[in-house]
């Protein structure tokens, strides 16, 4: 049940920021592209599974691609990493259920992660003119280059920084700055908010963000096998 209220959210939401400038909307959606290759799976811990394109949730294998509208989600004791073209990582939490998107528009890519319930840590790299969101059924997290965690469920959402900064947007437009050592909040019944990141907040992010290092085999577009090395990052 709660996720059907969080599914209910969640398309509001979007209805609500596409109703609040319409002419921008129609003009950036004309102007994208979906894209293929927006991540690759490096990593998985006992029960993860993949959704790519229409098929059913299946297994999900070390160096698989996922274009964007694939989806990825984890059991009870399970975790997944993740690496997106531009070197940003993500660490998607066990019962977490996420999807990824990419566009294109004018030569610059637009990375989302839509994240249903659950938590995921990340380490976004920043490129200029490009942007790398996590939305969910209350929020969207911009993230600006930083390393953190964010986390979805029946309660609401949040935002916790380790390292540099990020931006969280409520469904009502309010909009918080989150810097180092701080977390942002907002709830299923609209209380929302920014304070200090508690020790406990702050060692769960900087676990789930931690990723490598690792050395991935996978097939290239021209079906070559190819080696990826993913450095430890913290």
């Amino acid at each position: 049940m709660n996720r059907i209220v969080l599914s209910s959210l969640t398309l509001f939401f979007c209805a609500s920021v596409a109703m609040a400038n319409p002419n921008a909307t129609k003009k950036n959606e004309s102007n994208r592209a979906a894209v293929a290759d927006v991540a690759i799976v490096i990593k998985t811990v006992k029960d993860v599974q993949a959704k790519i394109g229409n098929q059913p949730f299946k297994p999900a294998q070390r160096g698989q691609n996922l274009n964007s509208g694939d989806a990825v989600k984890t059991g009870e004791q399970s975790f997944s990493i993740l690496r997106f073209v531009d070197g940003s990582v993500i660490r998607v939490q066990e019962n977490s259920e996420i999807k990824v998107r990419g566009e294109k528009a004018d030569g610059k890519m637009e990375k989302t992660v839509d994240i249903n319930f659950g938590k995921l840590g990340f380490n976004v790299k920043q490129k200029p003119g490009e942007q790398f969101r996590f939305t969910s059924p209350t929020s969207v997290a911009s993230i600006k280059g930083t390393s953190g965690a964010y986390m979805s469920d029946n309660e609401g959402s949040s935002l916790t920084i380790v390292e540099g900064r990020g931006e969280l947007q409520t469904k009502d437009g309010k909009t918080f700055e989150v810097g180092a050592g701080e977390t942002a909040f907002v709830t299923v019944t609209g209380e929302s908010g920014k304070r200090k990141a508690t020790q406990n907040e702050l060692n769960s992010a900087s676990v789930s963000a931690k990723t490598g290092p690792f050395k991935v085999r996978f097939l290239d577009a021209d079906g070559n096998e190819r080696i990826l090395e993913i450095p430890e990052q913290n």
